[in-house]
């Protein structure tokens, strides 16, 4: 509901199975009237299951290894002039990964007792200016110059964090694969 003044109020109407179910304990919930005291008390503080975990190793190669590979989509999308294609698989597969990847070192740079909010809301708050700035030009996109610049400004988002967190656990960051599908892209744009 959204009323005169501004003020919004997210209303749900379920049966108790449900609200047990699903919303028992969660932190963002308020009970305003409970005259039959069947619902058990909300607790205050449930942000700890809100906080970004750590990335472990396996996970940190397969998000490298798909948002390397996604790479090669876009360039495809462009070069065929399909710019609906490649945006898609820009926003969503990549964008995917760079910002699991952008979690996981804004987690790491924080001792994992911060979350990022709903779809990253609150990144612009962790993240350094230089960096929220590399980020917002990822979001280019009238024309195909406008994404190939927001595809390369994802690759060096995504590397720079990506080797951070690889510095810090000692993981293996995949350089070659970088650096191969860099060279890649750059042929491809210069083709088309």
């Amino acid at each position: 509901m959204l009323f005169e003044d501004d003020t919004r109020i997210d209303l749900t109407i379920c049966t108790l199975q449900t609200f047990h179910a699903k919303h028992s304990g969660e932190q963002y919930l308020k009970c305003l009237l409970d005259k039959d005291n069947v619902i058990p008390m909300l607790k205050n503080n449930q942000e700890s299951r809100f906080r970004i975990k750590p990335i472990d190793e396996k996970q940190f190669y397969r998000v490298c290894s798909e948002f390397f590979w996604e790479l090669q989509n876009v360039a495809k999308g462009l070069k065929r002039d399909e710019l609906s294609y490649a945006m898609f698989i820009r926003d969503i597969s990549m964008r995917d990964m760079l910002n699991i990847m952008l979690d996981a070192y804004i987690g790491m740079k924080n001792d994992y007792q911060v979350n990022t909010g709903t779809l990253g809301k609150y990144r612009k708050k962790y993240l350094s200016g230089l960096q929220y700035e590399k980020y917002r030009e990822t979001y280019q996109a009238n024309t195909n110059e406008d994404v190939w610049k927001s595809v390369f400004a994802m690759i060096d988002l995504f590397g720079e964090v990506g080797r951070s967190i690889a510095q810090k656990y000692n993981y293996r960051y995949p350089q070659n694969d970088e650096r191969t599908i860099i060279e890649y892209l750059e042929r491809v744009k210069v083709k088309e």
